[in-house]
C-alpha cells in the first residue's frame, strides 16, 4: 500500500512537471477551456454561485483541493486536464479553490450578504 501511495505521488509531480511546461507553451489555450467550463456550470445549475454551494463546495468549507476539484470536474462530464484548469483557477497557488476564484461577482455577493 506505501508503495502504491509513493507512486500515486511520482504521477502527481510528473503531471505537475508537465502541466508547468504545457502552461508556457500553450497558455492561450487555457482560458479558453476556462471558460467553457464556466459555461457547462452556468448551464448545469444556472450559476456558478448555486453549483458553489451545492457541488463543489456542500459543506460549506469554503475552499476545495484538486482531488476535490477533480471530482466535480468528472461529475460534470468536463473533458480536459484538469491540473491545468486547476492551476489555472488557483491563482495564488496555495493548492486550493475558492469561490473567488470560480466566479469574482458571485463571491463579492455573498461578502456583502454576510
Amino acid at each position: 500500500r506505501l508503495e502504491a501511495l509513493a507512486d500515486r505521488d511520482r504521477r502527481q509531480e510528473q503531471d505537475r512537471a508537465r502541466v508547468q511546461q504545457d502552461v508556457g507553451k500553450q497558455a492561450w489555450e487555457y482560458p479558453r477551456h476556462l471558460e467553457l467550463f464556466r459555461r457547462g456550470i452556468v448551464a448545469r445549475f444556472g450559476t456558478i454561485l448555486h453549483a458553489w454551494r451545492r457541488f463543489f463546495n456542500p459543506l460549506n468549507l469554503d475552499k476545495i483541493d484538486f482531488r476535490e476539484f477533480k471530482a466535480c470536474a468528472i461529475g460534470l462530464n468536463a473533458k480536459g486536464r484538469y491540473q491545468v484548469l486547476f492551476d489555472t483557477l488557483d491563482k495564488d497557488k496555495d493548492g486550493m479553490i475558492t469561490l473567488v476564484d470560480l466566479d469574482v461577482a458571485a463571491d463579492r455577493l455573498v461578502q456583502t450578504a454576510k
